[in-house]
């Protein structure tokens, strides 16, 4: 036989090539897929945050009830209650008290919860360590259980817990 004639690939070769590229774009693919999942749990948790930051903004902008503790809630998924009295703007709302309007802000805020985080839960607690000072607590939590999966978390519910002064 003479080789110095011969030119191009076999085909050996030609199916290592294509074997190795495959076992590439799986392991590429593999990555993507995981890289979605971090993305997905990622943007749960920014969720969290952000409804545990409204509430605390709420709040604020209600001393009077945060300060009578009318903010305080326990949420454990299911149906939310509609106020009596709905508080928005006009031309729809209604001027309210300070007791009505954190029982609508509640309302709002355990509606956007619902819609936001699968499996949400969350607690609300306002306290009163001094005479002058009020602490608020916050702890959202949601069910991540694809990214716990994907990502090897040890349980699927995630939480995000706010603690601030009012």
């Amino acid at each position: 036989m003479n080789y110095k004639n011969t030119s191009g690939f076999t085909l050996l070769e030609v199916l290592v090539a294509v074997v190795v590229l495959s076992l590439g774009l799986l392991g590429v693919g593999a990555a993507v897929a995981t890289v979605h999942r971090s993305a997905a749990s990622s943007y749960l948790a920014q969720q969290s945050a952000q409804l545990a930051s409204n509430i605390v903004d709420r709040m604020r902008q209600n001393p009077t009830a945060a300060q009578a503790f009318s903010y305080n809630l326990v949420y454990s998924g299911g149906p939310v209650a509609a106020p009596p009295i709905n508080c928005g703007p006009p031309p729809a709302g209604v001027a309210c008290s300070p007791t009505q309007q954190a029982a609508y802000d509640i309302f709002q805020w355990e509606t956007a919860l619902k819609a936001a985080l699968p499996g949400a839960t969350a607690e609300v607690k306002v306290t009163n360590p001094s005479a002058t000072t009020y602490d608020a607590i916050v702890v959202v939590g949601y069910n991540d259980a694809p990214a716990a999966q994907a990502l090897k978390f040890a349980t699927p519910t995630r939480t995000v817990q706010l603690e601030t002064l009012l």
